[in-house]
């Protein structure tokens, strides 16, 4: 199963990537897919993406098939076959 990873602004340019696509062997739960990226972009990633106790950051909208998670099923949301995830920092600089 292959799915796309979207990364917006500051997240773009500390990556060096503006999207990847992922095989995933199964449906999985956003977390896992987000703990797959910190594996694959390691520490820049997580200390991006996760706070010192893990959680996801409160400053990032994460968006699947356009919808924001909040409205799916959080973290437990399902990812499968051709979805695309979207990470956004909600913090710009001005």
């Amino acid at each position: 199963m292959k799915i796309q990873v979207r990364f917006i602004a500051t997240l773009r340019h500390l990556l060096g990537v503006k999207n990847v696509d992922l095989e995933i062997s199964r449906p999985m739960k956003l977390l896992e897919v987000l703990n797959l990226l910190a594996e694959k972009y390691g520490e820049k990633f997580r200390k991006a993406i996760f706070d010192e106790n893990g959680k996801v950051k409160s400053d990032f909208l994460i968006l699947v098939n356009d919808a924001e998670i909040s409205v799916l099923n959080g973290l437990n949301t399902e990812i499968s076959d051709g979805d695309v995830i979207t990470l956004l920092p909600t913090i710009h600089g001005g």
